[in-house]
């Protein structure tokens, strides 16, 4: 019983993909004899997408121009089997544990202050020197601070709550006075 419900749904699959096949060539067709009426191919493309299709299922899409054009180079490629809808290779698998658990970070961008610091929700965080007065993405879990991350041309940054007790006492050196008088500010 189990085995015709497999063999069932394999031949529901293989004819609603000949369907797809059939609509897409169905498209395609002037193009590929030759028979466009707009005067180019791209013309046509646009015209029969400007507005949404009934795919065989019943469903309306909206596709680009670009699709039915792909779809039209997939043909002259690999003939009728190339306008066969494929399955994704990677369906359903996570591409890795470190990218399934990012995805789950909160994502926030702020601008570095100059003081190398950033606010996230009211509470400020010490950043690296280098991305001050910029635009960053940090990445984070809200319970937990501790590992949050700037994410930087892929590379991982991390930052930390401010320890305003440490920050007071941190030796600044003090910049020069400027001098005006030697600029031609002066009288």
């Amino acid at each position: 019983m189990e085995e015709m419900k497999n063999t069932k749904k394999l031949t529901d699959d293989c004819d609603a993909a000949i369907k797809t096949a059939q609509f897409r060539f169905a498209l395609i067709a002037p193009p590929v004899q030759g028979l466009v009426p707009d005067g180019s191919d791209t013309a046509y493309f646009m015209r029969i997408t400007k507005d949404p299709l009934t795919l065989p299922d019943g469903r309306c899409v909206k596709y680009s121009w670009k699709t039915p054009q792909k779809w039209h180079y997939l043909y002259k490629k690999g003939g009728f089997d190339a306008l066969l809808p494929k399955t994704r290779s990677d369906k359903g698998i996570p591409r890795s544990r470190e990218w399934l658990e990012e995805s789950f970070l909160n994502r926030v961008t702020r601008k570095v202050r100059k003081d190398a610091t950033v606010p996230i929700d009211c509470v400020s965080y010490d950043v690296p020197m280098q991305f001050i007065s910029q635009k960053v993405e940090i990445r984070y879990l809200p319970e937990d601070m501790d590992s949050a991350f700037i994410l930087y041309e892929g590379e991982h940054f991390p930052i930390r709550a401010t320890d305003k007790n440490e920050n007071c006492r941190t030796k600044r050196e003090n910049n020069p006075p400027v001098d005006y008088t030697e600029i031609g500010g002066g009288n």
